[in-house]
């Protein structure tokens, strides 16, 4: 319902290429960043969603590579059409990882509002075609 616009929020506010709902790996992989939903509210009434979002979203990188203050800078920086909807908290909360590694995350609050579309109508047949090699 809101993942996709909330990821390529995200892109756009921090110039980050890869944004992934995926859990961290052992390998902790730098440049993408983590995102965590805790728990959402949603309400869905005459065709509209609407969902109060609270999630976390870290990103990992070697010591140094990415400056203190940088979600702050990019915040910042960002219009107010990409961050009206958003809140954050805890920017630039970071932990030692392994090696020379650390990251850097913040929490947040989404508020989404779109269309809610389902699928309207029954499955009546399904055409299937198999092509033999």
């Amino acid at each position: 319902m809101f993942k996709e616009e909330l990821k390529e929020k995200f892109k756009d506010i921090f110039g980050i290429e890869k944004v992934t709902y995926d859990s961290v790996s052992e390998s902790q992989e730098q440049g993408c960043l983590f995102v965590v939903i805790e728990r959402s509210k949603n309400t869905i009434k005459e065709g509209k969603a609407v969902a109060m979002v609270y999630g976390s979203a870290s990103i990992f990188a070697p010591t140094g590579k990415i400056p203190y203050g940088f979600f702050s800078k990019s915040i910042n920086s960002a219009s107010n059409e990409l961050t009206r909807d958003l809140f954050f908290t805890d920017i630039e909360s970071s932990n030692q990882g392994m090696r020379d590694l650390i990251e850097l995350g913040f929490s947040f609050v989404y508020l989404y509002r779109g269309q809610y579309d389902p699928d309207i109508g029954e499955l009546t047949s399904i055409n299937l075609t198999i092509e033999e090699e």
